[in-house]
């Protein structure tokens, strides 16, 4: 790794902000038969949760002004403390 990073110019590396050290992964997970979760398995989960939050919200008439809140990347603090409530559990 050092060889390589010597190789790199100083005026391109100091361009580099982000340097992450990734560790090695196993050549048996690489070659596992073992498939992963299908698009169509996560497409189904987003749009249930989604289909949750558009009730939640009910398209904006939720909230006591009208806002623009339509997923929970949306929401505002406000809309946090109203909607995300813990219960005695989340607070421990």
């Amino acid at each position: 790794m050092t060889k390589y990073q010597k190789r790199i110019s100083g005026p391109l590396l100091d361009r580099i902000d982000i340097h992450i050290e990734v560790p090695r992964v196993d050549y048996e997970k690489l070659s596992s038969d073992r498939l992963g979760e299908t698009s169509a398995a996560i497409r189904a989960r987003v749009e249930a949760a989604r289909q949750r939050q558009r009730e939640r919200f009910d398209d904006g008439r939720a909230f006591d002004a009208p806002l623009q809140v339509m997923c929970n990347a949306d929401m505002r603090v406000g809309e946090i403390r109203k909607f995300c409530k813990l219960d005695e559990a989340g607070r421990v």
